[in-house]
């Protein structure tokens, strides 16, 4: 029965048996015959380079001139890459040398590539509509050595980027499924459908086969199911990511023609480890541009965070121990997996447009020089000036929001009070603000209110509004003279006056009185009062409420009155008529 037919059962036992005979487990290293954990780097064009660089001998193995057009795919004694428009290439691991050319044949659109050391196999894919009864896909097996094609199959239905080892061919297919071919002769050798996750992936590590799509399938015996429930399955619990700054996709969508190459999901994915029996080895990573999050995928905390200096981070790898990352400029950095520390670093020479990085089972020799700190990592980003990354401020302020800290407060209240800071940020920072602040943050609330503006010196008073709200939350007299001299100042917004005409009513403290009188007179025929009528109805129910006999003859007065703006003339007259009602019961 030829390779991809419909008619080939799917899920069959023995089928399976025979592959999961021929997957072995390895241990964690480079693909390459060396072992050697090498970085390949491919520059921006017009002068197109590639670079191979070994982190362990902190060198360049060589750099040549290349226009690769996808990733590189890195076998035991070449590598392999699409060069040009429709040219196939592998050349020496050692120098960088062309070892064959192969015009690449199938649709014009290339979906990916994979080498198991002795073969190589790639995938293509027919552009325009669909036609019925014409080939959609193609994939073609190549000696490894000569570039010589072994076998070509082409497919009625849609075939993703493949992944080999031990002479197998693992080709994700019609979406759900993974078709199994023999790397010689091309042979559909199993079959496995997935029911209820598509199957977007195929990976080969030094652990398993893993597949999937929003989760991860390990291939064993179990994955004759077909279903998450059945299967050795994980998917990590996320961070909690309101703004979609988490993809949670674990790993290169092997239908997406653009991923077959180097883009920015190089610099938005999850990154993580595979343990011989736990779904994950430690924490799972969130790599966004510069920066890295190391989460429990059990419970989704954020456990540590990273901050790249100055460059997007254009290829990053989990070793097992550690996060490689390579720059656009070329610094290589190595994180300690578990605890987000520094542990290694080194220089490529040139810019970086992407790279592939063979570099499993990597372990820096160098000692850890520092320990990272989660809250002060998070506020730095935070304070980060490049404005292209309001989704991660967002998202570290949430997460500087759940930490137990002392600190934290002081660290929001210096957000929202900070002249330059990003509307929405500002707004979540002080939602988190709001949430958190105990009694014990009095003491920095009433440090802010305390600053007035003042255009001789500088100053400026920030966040009026929030301070205002979040003292009134806790109903402290201490805040009760800062409030007030905001509240008799004529450079307090109108937004911000009714927030601290709200907490000052909130505390009840007497002390109000005699200003809330003042201002009543003085504002009540004020029309751009009228903007926020919620000011003085404010201070009509707290003259009532914490008020004399005297308080009540002021609200009849101002009810009474026709030159009383009318809004606050007909508040006054029914907060009167109710309080008689109440008092007459």
């Amino acid at each position: 029965m030829p390779a991809f037919s419909p008619h080939r059962a799917d899920n069959v036992d023995a089928d399976l048996a025979a592959v999961l005979a021929r997957v072995k487990a390895a241990p964690s290293r480079p693909a390459n015959a060396a072992a050697a954990p090498l970085i390949f780097a491919v520059s921006p064009s017009p002068d197109a380079t590639l670079t191979a660089y070994d982190l362990a001998a902190r060198r360049a193995v060589f750099s040549v001139k290349a226009d690769i057009r996808s990733r590189v795919i890195v076998g035991r004694g070449a590598i392999f890459a699409r060069e040009g428009e429709r040219e196939f290439v592998a050349r020496d691991v050692a120098a960088g040398k062309v070892i064959w050319r192969h015009a690449i044949e199938g649709g014009a659109t290339f979906l990916g590539a994979a080498s198991d050391g002795d073969g190589v196999t790639y995938v293509t894919e027919e552009s325009g509509p669909r036609v019925a009864g014409r080939d959609v896909a193609t994939i073609v097996g190549l000696d490894a050595a000569s570039g010589k094609r072994r076998w070509k199959i082409g497919a009625h239905s849609r075939l993703g980027a493949p992944a080999a080892r031990e002479g197998l061919v693992f080709v994700p297919f019609a979406s759900q499924s993974i078709a199994v071919l023999d790397g010689r002769s091309g042979e559909e050798l199993a079959r496995l459908r997935n029911e209820d996750e598509a199957i977007t992936f195929v990976l080969s590590a030094p652990e398993g086969v893993f597949y999937g799509s929003r989760g991860v399938f390990r291939l064993d015996a179990r994955s004759i199911g077909g279903r998450r429930d059945a299967a050795s399955y994980a998917s990590a619990k996320l961070p909690s990511d309101p703004m979609g700054l988490v993809r949670g996709l674990y790993h290169f969508d092997g239908y997406n023609a653009a991923q077959a190459g180097y883009t920015a999901y190089d610099r938005n994915r999850l990154l993580w480890h595979a343990g011989k029996g736990a779904p994950f080895d430690g924490p799972v990573v969130l790599h966004s541009y510069r920066f890295f999050f190391g989460f429990d995928p059990a419970s989704g905390d954020v456990k540590w965070a990273y901050s790249f200096p100055r460059h997007d981070v254009m290829a990053s790898e989990h070793t097992g121990t550690h996060i490689v990352m390579l720059s656009s400029e070329g610094e290589i950095v190595a994180l300690d997996a578990r605890s987000g520390a520094e542990a290694w670093s080194g220089k490529l020479d040139g810019r970086v447009a992407g790279a592939t990085l063979d570099v499993r089972g990597f372990s820096p020799p160098e000692r850890i020089t520092a320990q990272v700190d989660l809250r002060e990592t998070l506020i730095g980003i935070v304070w980060d000036p490049d404005r292209r990354f309001e989704a991660i401020k967002l998202f570290c302020v949430g997460e500087l929001a759940r930490l137990t800290h002392p600190n934290v407060t002081d660290d929001l209240i210096k957000v929202v009070t900070f002249e330059k800071i990003d509307r929405k940020v500002y707004e979540k920072a002080g939602a988190a603000l709001l949430e958190r602040v105990s009694a014990a943050d009095v003491p920095l609330l009433v440090r802010e209110l305390a600053i007035r503006t003042d255009y001789v010196s500088g100053a400026r008073a920030r966040a009026v509004d929030l301070l205002a709200r979040a003292s009134g939350k806790l109903a402290t007299t201490d805040a009760v003279e800062p409030l007030l001299a905001h509240f008799r100042d004529h450079e307090t917004a109108l937004l911000a006056l009714r927030e601290v005409v709200k907490a000052l009513d909130a505390i009840g403290s007497k002390t109000v009185l005699g200003p809330f009188r003042e201002f009543l007179l003085t504002y009540r025929t004020d029309p751009d009062l009228a903007q926020e009528p919620d000011v003085l109805r404010r201070v009509c129910d707290a003259l009532l409420r914490l008020g004399i006999a005297h308080d009540r003859q002021l609200l009849r007065f101002v009810a009474e009155d026709p030159q009383t703006a009318p809004y606050l003339r007909n508040y006054a007259g029914e907060l009167l008529r109710k309080a008689a009602l109440h008092s007459s019961l």
